[in-house]
């Protein structure tokens, strides 16, 4: 009786249970709380390291740029400095010399004429056998516009600096490729591709290799992004 009558009393008090599960409620809404903060700084925290990582990392992303360019713009000009065979110096010298005896004032018009019979047949020679070929001028190919139902397409055409051997191509250059890695190509740009080909070509030709080391020496320092020493961008 006693128990049947406890019971009646405890169910007659619903408001204890209530309070005991409003304390325990709060206490686990404290808990919640602190840890949500304890998180949230932690949070921010790592989200700082993060921004800092972030900018570090494009800092050092900026070093093996630079670094990167630095080492293309070294490896270009070793190219300048490779040594020429003897033979081929010697072919060029009398090139040269060929080339200077056509421009001369104080000949006949037999010998000038003379001198370039012997300056195509040195050329030739020179083009054929001795040339590598190792300073390109060229420009990049054009698919042409659908505007034009492509009938404005052109190949890329490349010519040697040195030599003036030529050769175009939409795809695969068979002579003037940059395969072996030991070639500089010149790209030239602009809206008269044609003109400044010639003109490139025009004040290296026949030309003491000085000045043309100093031409490619020159765009390597100023204007890198002419010089192409593989077929990774296509010119």
């Amino acid at each position: 009786m006693r128990s049947i009558l406890k019971e009646d009393r405890m169910k007659s008090m619903p408001g204890r249970h209530s309070a005991n599960q409003r304390k325990t409620l709060k206490m686990a809404l404290r808990t919640t709380k602190s840890k949500i903060r304890r998180d949230s700084r932690v949070v921010r925290s790592v989200e700082a390291a993060i921004v800092d990582l972030k900018s570090r990392l494009k800092l050092f992303h900026d070093k093996v740029n630079d670094s990167q360019n630095q080492q293309s713009r070294i490896e270009a000009n070793l190219l300048l400095f490779l040594d020429f065979s003897p033979e081929f110096t010697a072919k060029r010298s009398e090139l040269l010399k060929f080339a200077a005896d056509m421009e001369r004032k104080d000949i006949t018009v037999k010998e000038a004429e003379d001198a370039a019979s012997r300056y195509d047949e040195c050329q030739k020679v020179f083009q054929e056998e001795y040339c590598p070929h190792r300073f390109l001028v060229g420009y990049s190919a054009y698919e042409g516009s659908s505007s034009n139902d492509y009938d404005d397409a052109y190949p890329s055409y490349r010519a040697c600096a040195i030599c003036q051997t030529s050769e175009n191509d939409y795809k695969n250059f068979k002579l003037l490729n940059l395969a072996a890695g030991d070639r500089l190509l010149y790209r030239v740009s602009g809206r008269s591709l044609d003109k400044e080909m010639t003109d490139t070509l025009k004040n290296l030709a026949d030309k003491p290799m000085k000045v043309i080391i100093d031409f490619y020496q020159n765009t390597i320092a100023n204007d890198y992004w002419r010089i192409d020493r593989s077929e990774s961008k296509p010119a």
